[in-house]
């Protein structure tokens, strides 16, 4: 039992971010803010979305209904819901029984941007997408994915299956649509999974999964208009538009909050933009565990504090805190993973005055480095947000690292090595030591609808990872004495709860 608890726990450690496409020479991604979205907190951000589709109504038997597109424990949660028996209605096929949501952007997606999205599809008979439209002539379905069709033959290959397409419209009217789909491992409502679409050009639409690119389309004319992004869900009685004949969605799914809907985890949404920020790295020990020493001073050894507070130069010796693993940045340069505590080095935003800390959970802009070489085993290391350099003073004894850096001279420097690889025992027991189960009480286990969790007074969030190390929920924000937590979207099985500092504990869900 403890062997398969360390396994999973090493899954869970694993980067589960995406990787972007390799930018064309000159370029370098740039993230545009106003069609990116966390989703964290509890409400919906207004400023970036309608939470309905205000320029359509909806796929009948289902029409869209303000409200149903909601924000909560950190998801876009978009739920359908059942307005009425169908037995109710003279035609469950044309008149309108259930309400389904929508979320549309209210900045506009253009040609050349690159979009992805990590979410799981409900388990229903109706459609879980994520596409672009409202424009004059045309269409591009990044995913239509049918969780759980109600037709039974159905069941082998829809919940398996990437679908993508492009329709046509306006003065391109009477094209027919084009698309193409790809077969994925797992079942759509059962995971999260991260589907990417590189609007390349015009010409050329470009389609990922999980970062790696596995379809192509090349449209019928070209597409370069402004479109809006969407998120939905839609019942599709007959099969139109590209869909198959699916089924209508059970009235018994469309009560379960289980069931009934699409959680996303996430939006991030890049542009190119000149420029070749951190692409000096290209000499940096990437899959290397290294140690960074100060070059003069006390001349300690950078270690990462476990709690995740700081990076500071205490170590006399390089022990398993003073190590760090140089792994590649999905947009430029690199990024350093604690040893300590399997988290990213991260700056704390743009404020230079605050300490540079391992927090990271995923590789974002906070986390991203350039490895300046300077020869004879020093190394500069300059935040690519800030645009300063990592410092440590010459003058300060257990000196706090800093992006104060105005130069990458003197104090920016460090003495750097490669260390040998901690085993993956040696890794998860510094992960597990003195902060594992013990420290926070969870109940009832297994749980139903709701998670009570005691213990966690003061701490910076939580998340909870699925059996195959797949983050399904998390709560932001500074934790009270008694925190509850909805489940009742989770399937059956057992789930690892961790906290912002790393405490962790398991719970099953029945």
């Amino acid at each position: 039992m403890k062997k398969v608890l360390l396994f999973l726990i090493f899954l869970v450690s694993a980067n589960l971010s995406a990787q972007l496409p390799s930018p064309t020479n000159g370029k370098k991604w740039e993230k545009v803010e106003q069609l990116s979205d966390e989703f964290n907190g509890n409400s919906i951000d207004t400023n970036k979305w309608y939470d309905y589709h205000p320029f359509w109504e909806g796929r009948a038997p289902s029409n869209f209904k303000k409200g149903n597109a909601f924000v909560s424990d950190g998801f876009l949660n978009l739920r359908s819901t059942l307005r009425k028996e169908p037995s109710s209605v003279q035609d469950p096929f044309k008149d309108i029984w259930v309400d389904a949501a929508a979320a549309v952007s209210k900045t506009k997606a253009q040609p050349g941007y690159y979009y992805e999205a990590r979410f799981k599809a409900s388990s229903l008979s109706m459609t879980s997408s994520f596409w672009f439209r409202v424009g004059q002539f045309s269409e591009i379905d990044v995913i239509e994915h049918i969780g759980n069709p109600s037709k039974e033959n159905r069941q082998d290959d829809l919940p398996y299956q990437y679908h993508v397409n492009t329709h046509y419209y306006g003065k391109h009217a009477g094209l027919q649509p084009l698309g193409t789909e790809y077969k994925m491992p797992g079942r759509g409502r059962d995971n999260f999974y991260t589907y990417g679409f590189w609007w390349k050009s015009p010409n050329e639409l470009l389609f990922y999964f999980n970062g790696k690119q596995v379809m192509r389309i090349v449209p019928r004319v070209p597409l370069d208009e402004e479109l809006r992004m969407i998120f939905d869900t839609e019942v599709f009685p007959f099969a139109t538009a590209g869909v198959a004949n699916i089924g209508l969605p059970k009235p018994e799914n469309l009560r379960d909050n289980s069931k009934n809907t699409m959680k996303v985890d996430w939006v991030r949404v890049y542009k190119l933009v000149d420029g070749t920020a951190a692409e000096d790295s290209s000499d940096a020990p990437i899959g290397s565990y290294i140690s960074l020493k100060k070059t003069q001073g006390d001349g300690k050894f950078v270690t990462g504090e476990k709690d995740g507070s700081q990076l500071v130069a205490r170590g006399s010796t390089v022990q398993s805190w003073e190590k760090f693993k140089v792994e590649k940045h999905p947009k430029g340069g690199i990024t350093l993973k604690a040893n300590s505590n399997g988290k990213y080095v991260q700056v704390q935003g743009s404020d230079i005055n605050k300490p540079v800390r391992a927090a990271g959970d995923f590789q974002g802009d906070w986390e991203q480095f350039e490895w300046k070489s300077k020869g004879n085993g020093l190394v500069a290391l300059k935040n690519v947000l800030t645009g300063k350099w990592l410092q440590a003073p010459w003058t300060e004894n257990n000196a706090i690292i800093r992006p104060k850096g105005p130069v990458d001279n003197g104090w920016e420097t460090f003495a750097w090595k490669k260390e040998t690889s901690p085993t993956a025992s040696t890794a998860l027991s510094a992960q597990l030591e003195t902060k594992t189960v013990d420290g926070i009480r969870v109940y009832p286990s297994p749980a139903s609808e709701t998670l009570t969790i005691e213990g966690v007074e003061g701490e910076n969030g939580l998340r909870v990872f699925d059996s195959t190390g797949n983050p399904v929920l998390k709560k932001e924000g500074i934790l009270g004495r008694k925190e509850r937590l909805n489940v009742s979207g989770l399937i059956k099985g057992n789930y690892l709860l961790r906290t912002g500092s790393g405490e962790q504990t398991w719970f099953q869900k029945n």
